[in-house]
């Protein structure tokens, strides 16, 4: 059997995107981005230690932070934010790992996985 491979997705350094990005790819973004990122699969979105995202990121998959990104994050499975990361708004997620060194100014929500069901009591 084949199986088809998506090459990810780069916004290289030194690039600038305006308006709503689309992927469903893993995405990498180390140039600056105006508007908003969403990532349909759940594939991840890394943004790099010189990438800027100035919007929303919105991602059913893993979402990891070593740039700067001015608004807020949501992802279906998980949000890092690694030791250079400045993120300002709000986190919401599953799992959230704010690394030593982070700064980090907003709201965090941690709620569990959207399609887990929740136990009742007898």
């Amino acid at each position: 059997m084949i199986q088809e491979m998506v090459p990810p997705t780069l916004i290289a350094e030194g690039s600038r995107m305006q308006g709503t990005l689309t992927f469903t790819s893993h995405t990498h973004i180390f140039g600056v981005v105006e508007g908003d990122v969403l990532q349909q699969t759940l594939e991840s979105v890394h943004v790099g230690r010189n990438g800027w995202v100035n919007g929303a990121i919105n991602s059913q998959g893993p979402v990891f932070v070593e740039g700067r990104v001015d608004g807020n994050i949501t992802s279906n499975t998980q949000i890092q934010l690694l030791p250079t990361a400045t993120v300002r708004g709000r986190l919401s997620a599953p799992s959230i790992a704010i690394r030593a060194g982070a700064i980090f100014e907003g709201d965090l929500e941690m709620e569990k996985r959207r399609n887990q069901k929740t136990k009742r009591a007898a």
